[in-house]
């Protein structure tokens, strides 16, 4: 879906039913902290899910409800993107939680954004977030964590990326 040419939803589709759902990045962030909670079982999930996002409450659903429920969240949650499996990446390269302040300092800078204040549609955020210059200290945090020291030849430079990775490497990563 391109953000130029079509207008941002404001629902999911489950079984042929539209649902309104909550935009605002803020909700959607708590979305991908609550999938990414191992230790919750994903009945669990779906449920805490519906009450982030559903502007109207759901009342007891079937199992088949439930699971095209997730899907639908998370085809939101991808911006309409299929969600693809990847052998590259061993993990993932960010977490709101842990780098929170350069996100939004990322935004403010580039952007003139206040995360703080301004509600922006999950879309929108994920568009900006995604592009936001290589300069600023989100976007040289993922390029750490992303950079592979088998490739630095040099001891000393592959010493100090080594120690600068160590830095910013997410809690279980």
């Amino acid at each position: 879906m391109e953000l130029l040419t079509h207008t941002l939803p404001g629902g999911i589709t489950v079984l042929g039913e539209t649902l309104p759902v909550h935009c605002d990045f803020r909700r959607w962030i708590l979305i991908t902290g609550l999938f990414g909670e191992e230790k919750l079982p994903i009945e669990k999930k779906l449920e805490i899910a519906a009450k982030i996002v559903l502007k109207t409450p759901v009342f007891h659903r079937n199992p088949e409800w439930m699971t095209a429920f997730g899907e639908a969240v998370t085809q939101f949650a991808s911006c309409g993107e299929t969600v693809r499996e990847s052998g590259k990446q061993s993990g993932p390269v960010f977490d709101f939680a842990a780098d929170w302040d350069a996100i939004f300092a990322g935004f403010w800078q580039t952007y003139g954004i206040d995360l703080t204040v301004t509600p922006l549609h999950w879309w929108k955020f994920t568009a900006l977030l995604r592009n936001l210059p290589p300069e600023t200290e989100f976007m040289r945090r993922i390029e750490l964590r992303t950079l592979d020291l088998s490739r630095i030849e040099d001891d000393r430079i592959r010493k100090k990326l080594r120690q600068a990775k160590a830095r910013v490497r997410l809690g279980n990563a």
